[in-house]
């Protein structure tokens, strides 16, 4: 399915760029409770990349030269959508602030799209933690800004600023990715071991070499280090992205 057929199921007036814009308004990020992404899916979604591998089962008995094959093959690689409502607050008696559009296809991996609530151009962004190979995690996941029950603030762009998602319309319990001790994350300070998170200051010390063995040998000892005191507010963009990335989201 091409995605102007998708679009088209939107309504006749959206279209898709997918070159990002540049930030346009600062965003003042406060101290969040948590810090941590939301993921941009949900468990069906997730199973449905899988098709691809697993064809054979799916369209077992058929014939691989039939018409029922081919049916088959068509629907099973078909992609899945999801449309999901944003809000100007966190309550749905707030304004609309446009939608999610959420893209699975087989064999390629989730895509997501802002679509305004005046309809025109829909644009296609990336997700803060992000990996490209959905066999891990998967790492698809938005930063948040704030969170109220099932409720979460997002940052500006593609998004408008205030904009909220609530994660029931997802499908499923949020998927969640925080940042907490002995986590190691890559950064604009260096690739960092999380020691401690409180709601101003992220403290933290440079990785090394034993922090995260894989040869299954003993792990190299810790040389003397120094613990970093981050402020919070430096780990986010003008905008509101975290800056941060979890460093080994396929593990060694």
């Amino acid at each position: 399915m091409r995605i102007c057929r998708i679009f088209g199921w939107l309504g006749a007036t959206a279209m898709l760029t997918l070159s990002g814009q540049p930030p346009t308004a600062a965003q003042q990020v406060g101290n969040p409770v948590q810090i941590g992404w939301l993921g941009l899916f949900n468990d069906s979604l997730d199973d449905w990349l899988e098709n691809e591998n697993r064809l054979q089962a799916l369209c077992a008995g058929l014939g691989n030269e039939s018409e029922a094959w081919s049916r088959c093959r068509a629907e099973k690689l078909a992609p899945r959508i999801r449309l999901i409502r944003l809000w100007h607050g966190p309550s749905e008696q707030s304004r609309l602030a446009g939608s999610l559009l959420l893209l699975a296809t087989p064999g390629q991996g989730l895509r997501s799209f802002f679509v305004p609530t005046r309809g025109g151009a829909g644009t296609e962004f990336r997700p803060d933690l992000y990996d490209a190979d959905w066999g891990y995690g998967p790492y698809f996941h938005e930063t948040f800004l704030e969170r109220r029950e099932t409720w979460f603030r997002l940052p500006e762009v593609p998004f408008p600023k205030g904009t909220w998602i609530n994660a029931v319309e997802l499908g499923g319990n949020p998927h969640l990715e925080g940042v907490e001790a002995d986590e190691i994350v890559s950064s604009p300070f260096g690739d960092l071991v999380i020691l401690g998170v409180g709601n101003a200051v992220l403290r933290a010390r440079l990785e090394q070499e034993g922090d995260m063995s894989c040869d299954g040998g003993k792990p190299e000892p810790l040389l003397p280090w120094k613990e970093l005191r981050i402020p919070v507010r430096d780990l986010y963009s003008p905008t509101g992205h975290l800056l941060i990335h979890k460093k080994y989201t396929r593990g060694c």
